[in-house]
């Protein structure tokens, strides 16, 4: 009875069967964890317009409600469950998953105390923890720390998983030290911000491109419209691959910032209104340095012009691209206007300016020096 218990618990959470008792929304109704790649095949598309420019706005939104979903999962599961509340500590050994056995763990009103993260500043003490590690090997494949099962509070909630100890070895090349990082807080407002970071990526052509990045998440404008702003870096080598026939490959690296040396940064900003059809003004930017630029490194002349902003999508994808500001549809989020636009998102992306910190230092950070140093940061790792 106990080994049944503990499978169709377990079970609850990895294949979302609970009801979530949140509001509905695009960030927060997907059911899977869905990593976020770029197609290095798809990189000489920066050239002209094409909807492959834009598949981040796809998957990176995908990967957000994935990781947001699933920490709702976890805590919904523990909630439903009387004996799971109770204050304790509880172990089941063995549990069997895509024939794989694992470690399950429950600690309820057991204090985590001095926790770190690439997130926030300082430590953090959370009431509860939930964790799974691999039965044979002792590896972690998940941890959560949280405080309360009804709902994210200010404190937050801080999530670590890998996805090849999970199972899932189709993405990143089932890379086993890789390690994902999401946190959750409620804002000031008491909107929610999330914000995910990864470290250790495989780099490579056949499956990313990318090998550390940031995604910060807010519900803004009232709770009616998602901003979503992401910084990443990307393998010189690969980019180099994809242009290698281009007759423009020396004046688009000249122009980057770092021709002959050094990795290529993506950004992206997005805004998307919550309520259906999902109206969504997008706008993106590579750099070879420090710089943020538009389009491809920015290049624009009487032979080449990268830039394809903005892009606008609606629920069923793409729409079109090379919108000017002035011609981007009524009921679109603005791309330059109002309390908060795509322009605004986009000029704090690629920067470590903490004016949209909401009193989080450290949650906005999506710079170059700090993608540089995501994999030697000791913080963003399993505890």
């Amino acid at each position: 009875m106990k080994k049944l218990f503990t499978y169709s618990f377990v079970a609850l959470i990895f294949f979302g069967t609970v009801s979530l008792p949140i509001r509905k929304s695009p960030w927060f109704d997907i059911n899977r964890i869905s990593p976020w790649q770029l197609d290095p095949s798809k990189l000489s598309a920066s050239l002209e317009s094409a909807e492959n420019d834009w598949g981040f706005v796809r998957q990176s939104a995908e990967w957000a409600r994935g990781n947001s979903t699933f920490i709702d999962q976890i805590i919904a599961a523990i909630r439903s469950n009387a004996w799971l509340r109770e204050p304790g500590t509880r172990t089941f050994d063995n549990v069997e998953l895509n024939g794989r056995r694992f470690q399950v763990r429950v600690e309820i009103g057991v204090a985590q105390t001095g926790i770190e993260s690439g997130s926030f500043p300082n430590s953090r003490s959370f009431q509860n923890k939930f964790e799974i590690r691999r039965q044979v090997e002792g590896d972690l494949a998940l941890q959560l720390y949280f405080d309360s099962t009804e709902d994210i509070t200010d404190n937050g909630a801080l999530l670590y998983y890998n996805l090849a100890r999970l199972g899932q070895t189709q993405f990143f090349a089932g890379s086993t030290t890789m390690v994902i990082e999401t946190f959750i807080f409620r804002k000031p407002d008491g909107l929610r911000r999330q914000v995910y970071t990864w470290k250790g990526a495989p780099a490579n052509s056949n499956t990313s491109i990318t090998d550390v990045g940031r995604v910060v998440l807010d519900e803004v404008l009232n709770g009616k419209t998602l901003c979503f702003r992401t910084s990443v870096r990307a393998s010189r080598s690969i980019i180099e691959q994809a242009f290698a026939n281009s007759p423009f490959k020396d004046q688009i690296f000249s122009a980057c910032g770092n021709n002959g040396s050094g990795d290529f940064y993506y950004s992206l900003a997005y805004m998307q209104n919550f309520d259906f059809p999902f109206l969504t003004t997008a706008k993106y930017g590579w750099s070879g340095d420090a710089d943020r630029r538009e389009g491809f490194c920015g290049i624009s002349n009487a032979n080449i012009n990268t830039n394809n902003n903005y892009g606008i999508f609606n629920e069923n994808g793409f729409v079109r691209d090379k919108v000017p500001a002035n011609q981007v549809p009524s009921g679109y989020p603005s791309p330059n206007k109002g309390e908060m636009s795509v322009d605004s998102a986009f000029i704090a992306t690629f920067t470590a300016d903490t004016q949209l910190s909401y009193g989080v230092t450290g949650s906005d950070d999506t710079s170059k020096a700090f993608l540089d140093g995501i994999n030697s940061n000791a913080k963003i790792a399993f505890k």
